[in-house]
Parts: structure tokens; sequence; C-alpha cells
């Protein structure tokens, strides 16, 4: 049985796949392995939020608020979406212009290959 979230590594770059809601069971979970893994360095970080049924208002809060723990750390967080539902959402909220948006973890973890941008989210 997975855990609320797994956390993966792929280079430097932490990848986390959130398998049940984030802002009832998972936001701490989140929160606190955000902060571990900052305080060892990791700046790159993928949500994949892929396995998740739904998204409520409260996991969009606890996403803004892992993205803003990480961004204020000179790092970024992108989002992992394989659910057009979800990348719906995120474009509805607008979301989408603050976070980078890829369909799978594979493109999310790419796009941290290239040089560092301004924080530019894809539209995809």
């Amino acid at each position: 049985m997975p855990t609320d979230i797994d956390i993966t590594f792929e280079g430097d770059v932490a990848i986390f796949r959130v398998n049940t809601d984030l802002w009832y069971r998972a936001g701490s979970s989140l929160r606190d392995a955000v902060s571990r893994l900052i305080e060892k360095g990791y700046k790159k970080f993928v949500l994949d939020i892929s396995y998740m049924k739904y998204l409520q208002s409260g996991d969009l809060g606890v996403l803004v608020s892992a993205l803003m723990t990480i961004r204020k750390n000179s790092g970024n967080m992108v989002v992992a979406a394989s659910e057009s539902k979800f990348s719906d959402v995120l474009h509805l909220t607008k979301l989408n212009s603050v976070l980078a948006i890829y369909p799978t973890v594979e493109d999310a973890v790419k796009s941290f290959a290239g040089p560092p941008s301004a924080f530019k989210a894809a539209s995809r």
C-alpha cells in the first residue's frame, strides 16, 4: 500500500508522488519533506499529482504554500499532471501563470535540464 507521498530522486531533482489529497492527509508530510530537502540543498522539485482523484481548494493552498517555500529558498517546483482535469483546474485558477505544468514526470524533470529561467510557466 503506498504512503501519502512517495519521494524519489532523479539526479538533483526531488520528485513527490502524491497518492492522496494534499490538504487533509498529505499536507504536513509535503511541508516537512520540502523543508528537510531544502536544508540538504535541493532546489528542484517535481510534484506529481497524476495519482490524485481530484483537486480541492485546500489542495491548491498546500501546493501554493510549498511553491512559496521553495522559491523563497531560491528553488523551483513544477507539476506533473497527466489528467487534463488537473491541468484545467490549474489553468482556471491561473496557477499555470506561476507554476509550470507538464503532462509527465519525465517532461517535468527534463524542464530543469536547461539554463534557469525566471520561473517561466509552461502552458501545456
